[in-house]
């Protein structure tokens, strides 16, 4: 199965609900109903100008969501699609010059995940 479609497929049915003016209960409701039918937890979060949708490692899809390179993202766009950084990496150059240093993001997610 691929995950990365159908929770493509979920934010696109979200999507639809709330541009046709569903409240934003229904919208999450329907893409954690969706996701959930396919064995899939998640988290919905929606606004009316955001559609967030997080998975949690903790619960055993972390396998499930992989990260998808920049060309592979344009390659399967349908349409206009707002650009993306190569890396998808932030320049924290100010940030470490000011002296303040940010800490792997990998090491604090593990030792999150594993306070859990």
């Amino acid at each position: 199965m691929d995950y990365y479609l159908l929770t493509d497929l979920a934010a696109q049915v979200g999507h639809g609900l709330a541009i046709s003016g569903a409240e934003t209960f229904r919208v999450e409701d329907t893409i954690r109903r969706i996701l959930r039918a396919y064995g899939i937890e998640c988290e919905v979060f929606a606004i009316p100008n955001c559609l967030t949708i997080s998975f949690e490692a903790a619960n055993g899809n972390g396998d499930k969501v992989v990260p998808v390179s920049t060309a592979d993202y344009y390659a399967t766009a349908a349409g206009p699609v707002a650009s993306r950084p190569t890396h998808s990496a932030l320049d924290l150059s100010k940030l470490e010059a000011s002296g303040f240093h940010m800490p792997d993001w990998d090491s604090s997610l593990s030792l999150y995940l594993k306070s859990l």
